[in-house]
C-alpha cells in the first residue's frame, strides 16, 4: 500500500486564495505522484469554523489521520516558519500514529531551505534598479522569528522584510525606507488571505499608510503559493519524503553479539543493504552481520572504494557511490549501509552521509561498539577516568610522536603498516610496559597482547588496535 501525502496548512477562508494556492498545489501533487493519495489538513480551527458556516468542510489533522487508518503517510507543510502552528501539528501527528513519520519542513527551516526560498523569491520578484523590495510577513513571538532576518540577508541589498507581528514589526519600518525609491510591496505569505487583502493592501493597510506618506508603491495581493517556483519547493519536499531512508549502521568490531539491538532492528527492516568493500574484495562487515541477521531476502549493493591517497579520485568515487544509493532510495526503499565498528569513528559511511543529506535524503547514523572499546574490555583496561583525557590517533598521523607525550590514555588505530617504527617510538618514550594491543578483535583469529613487546610484524592484521595507559 503506497503512502499517503498529507499537506498541512494553516488554511484560509478566502475562496480565491484557496483556489490559486492550495488547489493548484493539490493538483500538482496528484499529477506528480499519481500512485499516492493526497490529502490536505487545515490547522486553524478558526478558519475551519468560518468555512463550516459557509457549508465548506476542510478536515483537520486528526480527521485525516483517522481516515487514513493503517495507511502510513508523509507530511509536508506550507508554513513558512517552524513555529507554534508547526509544533502543534507535530504533536497531533505523533499522538495519532504509531510509526516513525516522514516529515517535510516549513519553507524557512534550515539554511539550505532559506537559500532555496531566497532563490525562488529572486526568480519571482527579481531585484531592479531604483526599487526597494518590501516583503511583509506574518511574524511570531516564537524564537524562529529570527529566520526573517536570515532570509533578508540572503535576498541582498535593497530588500526589507517587515512583519505584522514579532520583533520585525512595521513600527520602525519608515526609518528603513527612502522616499526617493519606489517600493515594491510583496506579501511574504503562502496565501493571499485576510492579512494580504486587509492588513497589507486594505483600506487601512500598509499600502494605504505608505501612500499617504508620499511613497510611490507598486505590488498586488498575491500569495506565494500561487507561484510555480514555490510550489516546486513543496513538491521537492514530497519527493524527498517519499525516498527511502538511509541508515549508516555501526556493526561493531567483529563479534556479532556486539551488534546493538537497534542495529539489528534496522538491518532486519531495511530491504537493501549497502556493503562497502575495497574494490572487489570480500567485506568483513557483511560477514559479521550475517551471523546475526539473515541476508537471504535482502538486496545487496556493493560499494567499491579505491585504496588511494589521491583526494580527487576518492571524492569522485564518493559522488558515484552516492548516486548509486540515490537510485535505490528514489524507489522508496530504505537502505542500511554497513560500517565496521562505530559509524562515526574512521567511518566509510561519513564519506557519503553529507552528500545524501545535501540531496535531501532523510539519513540517520546508528552508533556501534568501537574497536577500542572492545579491545579495552579484552585487555581488562579502563580507557580513561576522572579528569584524564583520551586521545584517539591513526597510526599514520604526522605528529604522532608529539601526541604520545600528551596526558591521558591513547588509542592508536590501524598500526599494521609500520609496526616496527611504532614499537621503536614507544620504546624510546618508555611506553612499552603501558601498552597493549588486540588484533582482529572479536574475530575467530583474535590475538590479545597485554605487553606489546611480545608482538612481531607477522602477527599483525589490518584491524589492530593499540591502547596506551597514562604514564602517571
Amino acid at each position: 500500500m503506497k503512502k499517503a501525502i498529507v499537506v498541512v496548512s494553516f488554511g484560509t477562508s478566502y475562496e480565491t486564495a484557496r483556489k490559486l494556492s492550495y488547489d493548484v498545489l493539490m493538483t500538482r501533487l496528484n499529477d506528480s505522484f499519481p500512485e499516492h493519495p493526497v490529502y490536505m489538513a487545515f490547522t486553524s480551527q478558526m478558519v475551519r469554523k468560518t468555512l463550516s458556516k459557509q457549508g465548506i468542510h476542510y478536515p483537520d489533522l486528526p480527521e485525516v489521520l483517522t481516515e487514513l487508518g493503517e495507511r502510513e503517510a508523509i507530511f509536508v507543510f506550507t508554513h513558512l516558519l517552524p513555529g507554534f502552528e508547526y509544533e502543534k501539528a507535530l504533536g497531533l501527528i505523533n499522538k495519532h500514529i504509531n510509526y516513525l513519520p516522514r516529515l517535510g519542513r516549513p519553507l524557512l527551516t534550515t539554511e539550505l531551505d532559506r537559500a532555496d526560498f531566497a532563490s525562488a523569491l529572486n526568480e519571482i520578484y527579481p531585484p531592479r534598479p531604483g526599487i526597494t523590495r518590501l516583503f511583509i510577513g506574518h511574524g511570531t513571538a516564537h524564537a524562529q522569528d529570527r529566520n526573517y532576518d536570515r532570509l533578508e540577508a540572503l535576498l541582498g541589498e535593497d530588500t526589507i522584510i517587515a512583519t505584522l507581528e514579532g520583533k520585525n514589526n512595521i513600527s520602525g519600518l519608515k526609518e528603513r525606507l527612502s522616499p526617493e525609491r519606489t517600493i515594491q510591496l510583496i506579501p511574504l505569505l503562502y496565501v493571499a488571505g485576510d492579512h494580504a487583502l486587509n492588513d497589507i493592501f486594505g483600506e487601512d493597510g500598509i499600502h494605504s499608510a505608505l501612500s499617504a506618506e508620499g511613497y510611490v508603491l507598486e505590488g498586488e495581493p498575491r500569495g506565494l503559493g500561487e507561484y510555480e517556483e514555490i510550489q516546486r519547493l513543496v513538491t521537492e519536499q514530497v519527493r524527498n519524503c517519499l525516498r527511502g531512508r538511509f541508515y549508516g549502521v555501526g556493526v561493531g568490531p567483529g563479534d556479532p553479539e556486539l551488534l546493538t539491538l537497534k542495529a539489528v532492528r534496522i538491518l532486519e527492516q531495511c530491504p537493501v543493504w549497502a556493503v562497502p568493500r575495497t574494490m572487489g574484495e570480500n567485506t568483513l562487515a557483511l560477514d559479521i552481520v550475517e551471523k546475526a541477521v539473515s541476508s537471504k531476502d535482502k538486496e545487496l549493493i556493493y560499494l567499491d572504494f579505491p585504496m588511494t591517497r589521491d583526494k580527487k579520485v576518492s571524492q569522485a568515487n564518493h559522488v558515484v557511490q552516492t548516486f548509486r544509493l540515490l537510485d535505490v532510495l528514489d524507489l522508496e526503499q530504505d537502505v542500511a549501509m554497513l560500517n565496521l565498528g562505530d559509524a562515526s569513528t574512521f567511518s566509510t559511511v561519513h564519506y557519503l552521509y553529507p552528500l545524501l543529506k545535501l540531496a535531501g535524503v532523510e539519513a540517520y547514523i546508528v552508533p556501534g561498539i568501537t574497536s577500542y572499546s572492545a579491545a579495552a574490555a579484552k585487555l581488562g583496561r579502563s580507557l580513561t577516568s576522572r579528569d584524564l583525557p583520551l586521545t584517539i590517533l591513526p597510526a599514520a598521523y604526522t605528529n604522532l610522536e608529539d601526541a604520545l607525550d600528551r596526558d591521558g590514555s591513547k588509542v592508536i588505530m590501524k598500526p599494521s603498516r609500520d609496526l616496527s617504527t611504532l614499537l621503536e617510538l614507544l620504546k624510546e618514550k618508555g611506553l612499552t610496559k603501558n601498552t597493549g594491543m588486540v588484533v582482529n578483535c572479536g574475530l575467530p583469529d583474535e590475538s590479545i597482547f597485554s605487553d606489546i613487546s611480545e608482538v612481531v610484524d607477522t602477527e599483525l592484521g589490518y584491524f589492530s588496535t593499540i591502547l596506551i595507559d597514562d604514564k602517571k
